[in-house]
């Protein structure tokens, strides 16, 4: 019998690879970030952080992350209803525990088409975290 639970998430293998792709991608950038990847339900599989970057970094691209993965879309297609509806956005944060960050920098990951998760990357500005998390998850699919 399978148990795997998770099988429909991106691999643990793939996680690792992701992030070690964002880090490099940042240090190309002279950036200081942190990396996280969550699995569909917005659980983290790794997360690591440049050293240098703020100590808040791996937090914010782990909220960043799960908020991808749990809407199953990447934060900068939500960015603009964000924006102009912000209230809202703090209250589906609020109903997670506060998990859920809707920063740009949040990018789902997908394989044969399905979301299998998400990358987050925080440190840099919005529009560069976005830029590395993107490269990352090119990097797997």
């Amino acid at each position: 019998m399978n148990c795997n639970l998770f099988r429909d998430s991106v691999e643990i293998s793939d996680a690792k690879k992701a992030v070690s792709a964002a880090l490099e991608k940042g240090r190309q950038m002279n950036f200081q970030i942190a990396a996280a990847v969550v699995d569909v339900r917005g659980s983290v599989l790794v997360a690591e952080k440049m050293e240098g970057a703020s100590a808040l970094t791996t937090q914010l691209a782990e909220g960043k992350a799960a908020a991808a993965a749990l809407l199953g879309r990447s934060i900068r297609d939500l960015y603009q209803s964000v924006q102009e509806n912000p209230a809202f956005w703090v209250g589906v944060s609020g109903l997670t525990g506060w998990r859920l960050l809707f920063g740009k920098g949040g990018v789902v990951i997908r394989k044969d088409g399905k979301v299998v998760g998400a990358v987050g990357v925080s440190g840099a500005r919005a529009d560069e975290d976005d830029v590395v998390a993107e490269f990352a998850a090119n990097s797997i699919q």
